[in-house]
């Protein structure tokens, strides 16, 4: 199948959604409409099944980069640049409103955006979050990025980031991109050493979650590091 004017007028996704409304077009036709025209022998609608197929899903979609989209025949740089400006526009409708934070709702406004963030990378990243003496958010670092599923770094990464910003507090966001949030022994030691080395600079390590798509996995709440020193 090639162009999608060959389709019965019913089964194109442009026509299909101006008769009956774009929820009742698939993944692929909704692709299709933002691809729009596809190349000799392959539609538009097929591209965006390819799409599907190769990012398994549109959980997988989500967490494709430009250069990603661009390798996929059919999707050219305005396409690929297309479709990662929908994507973006995706996660920060995702993302809770950014609001004026106090202590009462820090944690929860934490938890829901690096929850939405996080929970479907498929490389293992590290948020740093810095504090002021009111634990208020100064400012919000993506620390590291992985290429595979290991995090390495530094602990002067973390500690330059809290004496450059005059910070008096800290909390970590990182994520399993095998979905699960059970913390590994590494994660557990790594957390440990992190708090002994933050009290030794007299700015506390306030909490370390884990982000996987099964859940939060919050170091603080299980109490498998004292926080409490």
């Amino acid at each position: 199948m090639g162009k999608l004017s060959f389709l019965p007028p019913n089964e194109r996704p442009k026509e299909k959604a101006l008769r009956y409304g774009v929820s009742t077009l698939s993944d692929g036709e909704l692709l299709a409409i933002i691809i729009n025209s596809g190349y000799e022998g392959v539609s538009a609608k097929e591209i965006g099944e390819e799409l599907l197929y190769k990012f398994k899903g549109l959980h997988g979609l989500i967490n494709a980069n430009f250069v990603e989209l661009n390798k996929v025949k059919g999707i050219k740089k305005n396409k690929a640049l297309t479709i990662s400006v929908i994507i973006e526009l995706a996660k920060r409708l995702n993302s809770p409103l950014e609001v004026d934070l106090d202590k009462s709702n820090i944690e929860e406004y934490l938890l829901n955006k690096y929850y939405v963030l996080l929970k479907d990378m498929k490389q293992e990243c590290l948020y740093l979050i810095l504090t002021d003496r009111f634990r208020r958010i100064i400012k919000e670092v993506n620390l590291y990025q992985g290429t595979g599923d290991n995090i390495i770094f530094s602990y002067h990464d973390i500690f330059r980031e809290l004496f450059l910003n005059n910070a008096r507090g800290f909390i970590l966001f990182h994520n399993h991109p095998d979905g699960t949030c059970k913390p590994s022994s590494h994660d557990l030691l790594l957390t440990n050493e992190i708090k002994k080395e933050s009290l030794r600079i007299k700015i506390p390590l306030l909490n370390h979650s884990i982000i996987g798509y099964d859940g939060i996995y919050s170091c603080l709440e299980n109490k498998k590091v004292n926080f409490n020193c």
